[in-house]
């Protein structure tokens, strides 16, 4: 057994689907949420690196914190890796609700906590200290906005693929009965 997997399982899910009170769920959405956060600094990376844009997430998360600046690089990727991990643990309490194949899911719940945590980057344009001294750019534009939504594409793919590795969930297999025309009877077998 790998040390990756060594949290005991009982059960994850109750009769409903839904994840159980074990420690199963919750410790594989913090291992999925860390990589999930690792996929996406490798996407920021690599938009960094291409764009020449000052769009560093790790440098934000940093700057929020008196003195973060002289240390960004790692107490941002902290910042950053404890983030994916409670986010990844709220994907594990939410995934029972979201539809489809693990990847799908987990592009979905990294979509929508983009969308929805948006208003945030409106209001850090407007007070982070690195951006008003010119050492970030405002985030609250075209290209660092799509910077962001590549960079979550990552995050939700990885997340996603990676708690369905870890829980042993698959996408449930295309139904094995015939398919038949709308209104030329059912596909259930007798």
């Amino acid at each position: 057994m790998s040390t990756w997997n060594a949290v005991p399982r009982v059960s994850t899910t109750t009769g409903a689907g839904e994840p159980s009170a074990s420690t199963g769920w919750w410790w594989d959405g913090a291992r999925a949420g860390l990589i999930g956060a690792l996929a996406f600094l490798l996407a920021m990376g690599l938009d960094l690196l291409l764009l020449r844009r000052r769009t560093n997430d790790l440098r934000l998360l940093a700057g929020l914190v008196p003195g973060g600046r002289r240390h960004w690089p790692w107490l941002g990727t902290l910042m950053h890796c404890a983030n994916g991990a409670a986010l990844g643990i709220l994907y594990g309490r939410l995934v029972h609700r979201i539809p489809g194949p693990g990847w799908l899911r987990g592009l979905v719940f990294a979509l929508a906590e983009n969308a929805i945590l948006w208003p945030v980057i409106v209001l850090l344009d407007r007070i982070h200290p690195e951006i008003r001294a010119g050492r970030l750019e405002p985030f609250n534009r075209p290209v660092p906005f799509l910077q962001e939504v590549w960079r979550h594409v990552a995050y939700g793919l990885a997340l996603g693929w990676t708690y369905d590795r870890l829980t042993g969930r698959t996408h449930p297999a295309p139904s094995d009965q015939p398919h038949r025309p709308l209104g030329t009877g059912t596909n259930v077998h007798a």
